[in-house]
């Protein structure tokens, strides 16, 4: 019980410090952010949600080849999590590997179910080179 208090604050924190650090714009706030959501993956590593926003924190920190590091060699531990196969894609579109980001993007939306990734794509600026070619998949 203990352990899911302490990942529920470290959750709470970490989204709220998250929102700050967008509205602060301090690299500083993301480093912190990017170390919380480490930790978090590092105590629940079968729990998606600290390799997500490790990888998300580091990206926003324009690291975004380390973003990518994160998140590729637990893909396939999550294979229904949409969001790491999104943030890939987002990734691998910033980093110009537009054939893997196209690869990424159809995998989220392959098991996004309910979620519309299209729709969240054409909003999504890291996206924007492949913005022509969503219509096609």
């Amino acid at each position: 019980m203990k352990r899911i208090a302490r990942f529920t604050c470290l959750i709470i924190g970490l989204m709220l410090f998250q929102s700050k650090a967008f509205a602060w714009g301090g690299a500083g706030h993301q480093l912190i952010a990017a170390e919380v959501a480490r930790g978090i993956s590092e105590m629940l590593p079968d729990n998606s949600w600290g390799w997500i926003h490790w990888a998300y924190s580091l990206h926003e920190l324009k690291r975004t080849k380390e973003a990518q590091g994160v998140l590729l060699p637990v893909a396939d531990k999550f294979p229904d999590e949409y969001m790491i196969q999104y943030n890939l894609a987002c990734y691998a579109c910033q980093l110009g590997e537009l054939k893997e980001a196209l690869q990424g993007l159809v995998k989220a939306i392959d098991c996004a179910g309910e979620e519309d990734v299209r729709q969240m794509a054409l909003d999504d600026p890291d996206l924007e080179p492949l913005w022509n070619q969503l219509s096609k998949i």
